[in-house]
């Protein structure tokens, strides 16, 4: 019995020393992976990474606030309080103590929740912000989510990093814990191989249990059964089977961080997001521009810089890099040769909690289609720039809340203010002429009610000019219906109000002026048709306008008619063309035209303008002139002449006895031979009569010429000679002389009188229009007649100032004559230039039919009055070279009878 008892209390002592062993050793084992986990948490504590990520998010969500603004922070106020101050949660997975899960729930709810909008609502509370405002905050905003991101990946990658470790300390207590296990079976096993029976109640069941144990853990269970006696295996089992579970927790939560990074990246098009060490090697490279080139970016992590990214790529991030290593940040742009797109990269330091720089974090966007968006936009901007100058429209905005107008550079060109010029509303009003003030404040407040509005009025430059403006107003509400802005565009149309100002005013002179003036289409329709058309044609303007112009065409003159409108829609201008028109009441009348083509806005003829003068006064000196011309010419045709006969090879000469009467010498003296008839031709001709001469001895045929002798009696005479060789005798010249001297001063004084009369036809449409106001004053003066005086000094002064007493004596009862309405005519015989001047009286109407004054037409007749001189001279030159003709002369009617015969 004792020793039976011996055996069992040494066989309890065994026991009870293997499982203390197997207790402290296990313990040791796991007090050695707690301290090593220390000391590598020591190197980087997850507490104080996380601490540091949201200090620095803290400090760079402060530094991107655009005013200061406490408002703009309270998302972060309100997410940064629900962050614990204790960030021990990793220590004690790492320990095996309880995981503070919901801590680490609330600090990553809270920082995604922050980045996912970024204060987003507290912006749009704010004013709106400008187009410089928006584009800074936009890109610090994707600067900050980057960051954000950055430190999520870090804490990510700190975490997974710790976990890791845990649970690679974890295997190897397994593992150790197994082999103790073992080896306290096999001792067990061999100590009590003796007393299995005895010990069977006792040692039986506890060791078949912890056999279990062993087998459940090596085959990867963690979930431990142990007797209700055995406090310190079960709380170990507990601990176990709690990290494991806890493990299993954070597994998932990087599974679901993963993710999340991933769907991030991905709502990121053409983004790349990278970091590098002080190696330049890579500790992270994602992004959708890598997954679209079906690259994995879990294979370059670990490549250095030149392995990652292409090697123009790398070769311009190098350098910026290196900087950001330093603590400085970098941006670069740059534009890869073989896509031709343009990426923007922006490098920082990746500080961490106690400001040591951990790494270069580098994201880059893909900015071509921004890029091309941006010069789109600027070839818009410079194509409505352009399109403004050459339209002189320009554009403007009015912020009705602080009252000033945004104007855009062709509209300060057209006010004739500086390039950026953004005046006020009142400032503005103080540009606008003084009389327009008051129609422009009622259009103003019109668009201020939300109604668009137009209209013109003038404005006044710095330099005292006055520009003519059409202005289009629009009213721009907000959600509630307010107006809160007014734009619209300002066009310059001071050359229109000039252009139709001019057009009335010469529509008026043209409405009334002397010459017949009317317009034709295309199709030859009357168009248009003035007061002195009616006059010429007996037409009113009701009666023509409409009609055909061929009811002013006689029959044989059609052809005529339709080839001057060929020739004006082919752009040409057909000036004094002289022809006859058929007058209402049928009578024809002689008129000369000018025909000028009438032009579209496009530049092309559209039609055609004519003025008619009644010539038909000149036209009957003309007519007269013609029949003299006639006259003299034949006269000259029946004329005699003296005959001769020369015998070239002798000399000898044979005269007729009129030839002896036109040399002056008498019927008895001898023909003068070769040499001495040179002697008797003027100097001047001598030379050419010679050349005659000489020919006729060389066997010339024939010749004719005329030359002037000087006569016995030295009477100058103009001869005209006509020889011939005799048919029978080649020696022997025959021809005729006559005396000419009176024809070619006929002619001579002829040709005089014709060129006096072209220069009165040709100055015969030299005339001005005039008009003169109520008190008698000169208003304006068209027309070459009086160009050659300087008549800008002459306007606005009283006639009496202007003209002559005797002129102005005849003139005012005929202006005062058309105040009254009626028209009148008068003939002013010599000027202070010596002119004879006809002048049409009539009233200036305007165009609503009221008399503004009066309108005389001047008219420079006095080469009228000079052809019917010359003409009268012209017929007494021939009536007396007719009586005074050496030769019986006599015109005979076509009925036979004598009308004229001379002495």
């Amino acid at each position: 019995m004792l020793r039976r008892l011996v055996l069992a209390g040494a066989a309890g002592t065994a026991l009870a020393t293997i499982v203390v062993a197997a207790l402290a050793l296990a313990s040791s084992e796991r007090s050695a992976a707690g301290r090593s986990v220390g000391r590598d948490s020591r190197a980087v504590s997850a507490s104080q990474l996380l601490e540091r990520h949201v200090v620095d998010l803290e400090t760079g969500l402060r530094g991107f606030v655009p005013t200061g603004d406490p408002a703009f922070l309270s998302p972060w106020t309100a997410a940064r309080a629900a962050i614990p101050q204790d960030f021990s949660g990793l220590e004690s997975l790492i320990a095996g103590q309880p995981l503070q899960r919901s801590r680490l729930q609330a600090i990553r709810g809270a920082l995604s929740a922050y980045a996912a909008d970024y204060a987003a609502p507290a912006l749009l509370r704010r004013e709106p912000m400008t187009g410089a405002q928006l584009d800074v905050f936009t890109r610090r905003g994707k600067v900050l989510i980057d960051n954000i991101r950055a430190r999520f990946e870090t804490f990510d990658q700190a975490e997974t990093s710790l976990l890791h470790r845990a649970q690679t300390n974890w295997t190897a207590k397994q593992h150790r814990f197994d082999l103790i296990l073992a080896v306290a079976a096999f001792a067990l096993l061999a100590g009590l191989l003796g007393l299995l029976i005895y010990m069977a109640r006792v040692v039986v069941a506890p060791v078949s249990r912890v056999v279990e144990a062993c087998v459940a853990l090596g085959a990867g269970e963690h979930t431990f059964l142990v007797p209700e006696g055995g406090r310190e295996l079960r709380a170990l089992s507990e601990a176990f089977n709690e990290m494991a579970e806890r493990l299993e927790q954070r597994r998932a939560a990087l599974s679901e961080a993963e993710e999340r990074q991933r769907l991030l990246l991905a709502s990121l098009p053409g983004t790349l997001v990278a970091m590098y060490d002080r190696d330049l090697s890579c500790l992270l490279l994602d992004g959708p521009v890598l997954r679209e080139g079906g690259i994995d970016s879990a294979e370059l992590v670990g490549r250095s810089l030149s392995e990652t990214l292409p090697a123009e790529q790398a070769e311009q991030l190098e350098p910026c890099i290196r900087r950001a290593l330093e603590g400085e940040t970098a941006s670069l742009r740059h534009t890869s040769a073989l896509s031709g797109r343009t990426y923007e990269y922006d490098i920082a330091p990746l500080r961490l909690a106690d400001d040591t720089i951990a790494a270069a974090f580098l994201v880059g966007r893909d900015i071509t289609a921004r890029l091309d968006s941006e010069r789109a936009l600027r070839d818009r901007e410079r194509m409505l720039a352009d399109s403004q100058a050459v339209a002189h429209v320009g554009s403007w905005e009015w912020d009705v809340h602080s009252d000033r107008l945004v104007w855009s550079d062709e509209l300060c060109r057209i006010a004739g203010q500086p390039v950026g010029f953004s005046p006020k509303l009142s400032e503005f009003m103080a540009i606008v002429h003084p009389n327009d003030r008051g129609l422009l404040d009622g259009r103003v407040e019109e668009v201020r009610e939300g109604a668009p509005s137009e209209s013109e009025y003038r404005i006044v430059r710095p330099d005292g000019a006055i520009r003519h403006v059409r202005t289009a107003r629009f009213a721009r509400v907000d959600g509630t219906g307010h107006v809160v802005s007014v734009f619209g565009t300002t066009q310059d149309v001071t050359e229109r109000v000039e252009r139709e100002r001019e057009l009335r005013r010469l529509a008026r002179i043209v409405e009334q002026a002397a010459e017949a003036i009317l317009s034709k289409d295309s199709n030859g329709t009357i168009t248009e048709w003035n007061a002195g058309a009616e006059r010429l044609y007996g037409y009113t303007a009701a009666e023509a306008i409409g009609q055909p112009v061929a009811i002013l065409v006689p029959e044989d003159r059609a052809g005529e008619d339709r080839m001057l409108l060929a020739r004006a829609m082919a752009g040409d201008t057909v000036e004094q063309f002289w022809t006859r028109r058929r007058r209402k009441d049928g009578a024809f009348v002689d008129v000369s035209i000018t025909v000028s083509p009438l032009l579209d806005a496009s530049g092309r003829p559209s039609g055609a303008a004519v003025i008619a003068r009644d010539v038909t006064a000149r036209r009957k000196a003309e007519r007269a002139r013609e029949a003299a011309l006639a006259q003299l010419a034949e006269a000259q045709q029946i004329a005699q002449v003296g005959s001769w006969a020369w015998n070239v090879r002798t000399g000898e000469s044979e005269w007729s006895d009129q030839m002896f009467r036109i040399f002056g010498r008498d019927r008895g003296s001898r023909p003068l031979p070769p040499n001495e008839f040179l002697e008797h031709t003027h100097a001047e001709d001598r030379d050419s009569v010679a050349d005659q001469f000489r020919a006729a001895r060389q066997g010339a045929p024939e010749f004719e010429l005329d030359f002037r002798i000087v006569a016995e009696d030295g009477e100058e005479r103009v001869l005209h000679a006509i020889g011939h060789q005799d048919r029978t005798s080649p020696d022997v010249f025959r021809g005729t002389v006559q005396d000419v001297t009176a024809l070619r001063r006929a002619e001579r004084d002829l040709l005089e009188t014709k060129h006096r009369l072209e220069l009165i036809v040709e100055n015969l449409a030299g005339s001005s229009l005039i008009v003169y106001d109520r008190e008698l004053r000169l208003v304006s003066c068209e027309g070459p007649l009086f160009a050659q005086l300087d008549l800008d000094p002459l306007i606005g002064r009283p006639l009496h100032e202007i003209a002559e007493r005797d002129t102005v004596t005849m003139m005012v009862p005929r202006l005062e004559r058309a105040f009254e309405g009626e028209t009148s005519t008068a003939v002013l015989d010599a000027d202070r230039h010596g002119r004879t001047l006809a002048m049409h009286f009539a009233p200036y109407r305007l165009s609503d039919g009221r008399i503004e004054g009066a309108l005389v037409h001047w008219q420079d007749i006095s080469p009228l009055r000079a052809a019917q001189e010359a003409l009268h001279e012209a017929e007494e030159r021939f009536g007396r070279a007719f009586e005074d003709a050496p030769i019986g002369m006599a015109i005979v009617g076509v009925d036979g009878r004598w009308l004229r015969v001379n002495n």
